[in-house]
């Protein structure tokens, strides 16, 4: 009987799943967007009145909606699932790599923009209402920023793996139809569901 690989870190670098390098890279794009985003938010505060900081307020606010992150990640996504379907589509392949690693920028800069007004927002809050106060929210908004920063470096994981992965498309041909079909379907299958439960 043949003994199973365990699914551990090693597993996931044989099949193109995980690469350190990739994800330190990875770990430093999302530092300098989200320094950029931080940027945005204090350059529209800071900056004199006039066009200039109409500018910077208008970037910061158009941000920080999700729509256009949605928009590229969930077709990344569905594509993605297509090119596991059908490795022989190399252009939904390529597609998907672009979207997600849009959908991956476009977060980044969202979360500066998030902690850039929250650091702006901090001293009133503590002038209105204390350190207990203060404390409190910093706790919330630290565990909603790592769930965001968790999401978006998962869509930069997705990003790496339909195109120009050879790990992968050496694994993706060693399952079979019915894996793939499986995998591919799941994956489309989210988005599709994802983006009809968007209020």
């Amino acid at each position: 009987m043949q003994n199973r690989q365990p699914i551990n870190r090693t597993w996931f670098e044989e099949r193109g799943l995980y690469s350190p390098d990739d994800f330190h890279h990875g770990v430093w794009l999302y530092s300098l967007f989200l320094c950029f985003g931080m940027g945005l938010v204090f350059a529209s505060r800071f900056t004199p009145s006039g066009r200039y900081q109409s500018a910077f307020v208008s970037a910061a606010n158009e941000g920080l909606g999700p729509n256009l992150w949605n928009a590229f990640g969930l077709l990344g996504v569905m594509l993605l699932g297509l090119a596991i379907l059908c490795p022989a589509l190399i252009t939904a392949a390529r597609a998907s790599k672009a979207l997600l690693e849009g959908a991956f920028g476009i977060g980044a800069g969202m979360t500066g923009i998030i902690i850039g007004g929250l650091l702006i927002q901090a001293p009133e809050v503590y002038s209105s209402n204390g350190t207990s106060w203060v404390l409190f929210w910093a706790i919330v908004c630290s565990i909603g920023i790592l769930c965001i920063a968790m999401l978006n470096m998962g869509t930069w994981c997705l990003a790496l793996l339909p195109y120009a992965n050879s790990k992968f498309a050496l694994w993706l041909s060693t399952l079979k139809l019915s894996q793939r079909i499986m995998v591919g379907l799941g994956l489309i299958f989210i988005a599709i569901m994802s983006f009809l439960a968007q209020p």
